[in-house]
């Protein structure tokens, strides 16, 4: 126990309870403000993805389009394909 009392890193300047305290707090803003703007994010692209989920009918997406055989032009292709959904590639 000497020894590690007697050490030179004992013996240097030492913080006080309220610097503590203090430095502890800032670091609790500081993460508080990290998570904030992580939340924040995160909320902006939850809403983003909820606003462009759902069906895709005749909508264009890079070089494919998404049809329904709702929207087929013959009576055969819209019995023959049901409700089932076509892609189309164009190249």
């Amino acid at each position: 126990m000497a020894d590690i009392v007697g050490h030179p890193w004992m013996q240097g300047p030492h913080a006080t309870s309220a610097e503590v305290k203090e430095e502890f707090a800032e670091r609790l803003r500081m993460v508080a403000e990290v998570r904030e703007g992580e939340e924040k994010e995160k909320k902006e692209r939850r809403e983003q993805h909820a606003a462009h989920r759902g069906v895709r009918r005749g909508e264009a997406e890079g070089d494919t389009v998404y049809l329904s055989a709702l929207n087929a032009d013959n009576e055969e292709e819209k019995e023959s394909e049901g409700l089932k959904k076509k892609i189309l590639h164009l190249n």
